[in-house]
């Protein structure tokens, strides 16, 4: 369990993977905090870890819905396993989340950003067949998807802070 959500953790994910037939489509969805880095910058760790406090506790909630698992993937990386749904539903289940959030209305602003509230991105992706050793890879090619994504010119932009300002939408990645 992650120590500071409340959240199953990356070796829970394992665990589960394991647990699946390796013949089933299993979707997920893997949400991303836009602009998070200014936020510990700006703000320090503390009203970081808040934010990510409260974003845990509204995905919990909202995940009720669903027959899903959440994991804090890493930092402010949370993942969203939908072994009983299909990519399309998946689509909606994020922007539902996604949609969610922004109306949360979360105070968010730092100088790193011109958000004013906190938003998240998301990515959905389907892994077939299931195979333990290579679900971590596949992550790892979703989060790189949607951090180039999130690039408005598809490649890193600086604008003198170190990082480029996010645009928060929902992406399908195919593997």
């Amino acid at each position: 369990m992650d120590q500071l959500t409340g959240l199953k953790s990356t070796s829970e994910l394992l665990e589960l993977i394991n647990s699946f037939d390796e013949k089933i489509t299993l979707t997920s969805v893997l949400y991303d905090i836009d602009s998070f880095k200014g936020v510990n910058d700006f703000f320090g760790f503390e009203q970081a870890d808040q934010i990510l406090i409260q974003l845990a506790n509204l995905l919990k909630d909202y995940a009720q819905k669903y027959q899903g698992h959440i994991f804090r993937y890493a930092g402010d990386e949370f993942l969203h396993v939908l072994p009983h749904n299909t990519e399309h539903e998946a689509v909606e289940i994020a922007n539902g989340f996604v949609k969610l959030v922004q109306n949360q209305k979360i105070p968010y602003g730092h100088r790193y950003s011109s958000r004013r509230i906190l938003t998240v991105s998301a990515a959905i992706f389907s892994a077939f067949p299931i195979s333990t050793g290579k679900y971590p890879q596949k992550i790892d090619r979703v989060y790189q998807g949607i951090r180039m994504a999130k690039e408005p010119y598809g490649f890193s932009h600086n604008h003198g802070f170190g990082g480029f300002e996010e645009h928060s939408q929902v992406i399908i990645v195919y593997l």
